[in-house]
């Protein structure tokens, strides 16, 4: 009898992503956590949208009109993956270009507006912000804080992250009234902020 394969799994400390073009078994086993997966670019280089989520892609960017949006669909559905894409597309870092130009020649084939305004993004370098958040939290204000902690620091706002290294939020108002006072500055000010909260039922 031969022995049964090992599963890969978060821990194994492999890199997901593609191999000579062909998909890695973890890529396709291992599901999606906005908060842990924003910062690899492998992790959404498999994402083939459909025309539901490149519905969802088009909200998050502001292409709908509005500002808020809750979204539910079943297990599986690529809500997570969708997301964690967006918020590459929102950062647009430079180690991250090479997934978001993949994945938007696949939107193409369902809306080519949309994948021409993420080329167009990429190729002039705009830059904005993402606050990625997982599940129930004790303390939003702290939360929401290191989330965009973490933001600021990958897209190499540095001066700005210093300003809220050493300080402590104790709610949403904090988080608002820092953003509120960012969007005045010409430097470093980023483009536009995304806040995904994932697994927000829980």
């Amino acid at each position: 009898m031969s022995p049964k394969p090992k599963t890969p799994t978060a821990a194994s400390g492999k890199r997901s992503g593609t191999t000579n073009g062909r998909l890695s078994v973890e890529t396709l086993l291992r599901s999606i956590n906005v908060v842990f997966d924003v910062a690899e670019p492998s992790r959404v280089a498999h994402f083939r949208p459909t025309g539901k989520s490149v519905s969802l892609l088009r909200a998050l960017l502001g292409l709908q009109g509005e500002a808020a949006f809750v979204v539910v669909a079943p297990y599986g559905s690529a809500k997570s993956l969708a997301s964690t894409y967006c918020a590459q597309v929102v950062e647009n870092r430079d180690d991250a270009r090479e997934s978001i130009q993949i994945v938007g020649r696949r939107i193409a084939n369902i809306s080519q507006d949309l994948a021409d305004t993420i080329a167009t993004r990429v190729r002039k370098g705009q830059s904005g912000v993402v606050v990625a958040l997982n599940g129930p939290t004790d303390n939003l204000g702290e939360s929401l804080r290191t989330a965009l902690l973490e933001s600021l620091r990958r897209t190499g706002r540095k001066a700005l992250a210093k300003r809220i290294e050493t300080v402590t939020w104790s709610s949403a108002e904090d988080f608002l009234a820092f953003l509120a006072d960012i969007t005045k500055q010409a430097k470093d000010a980023p483009d536009r902020l995304l806040l995904v909260w994932d697994e927000f039922g829980r």
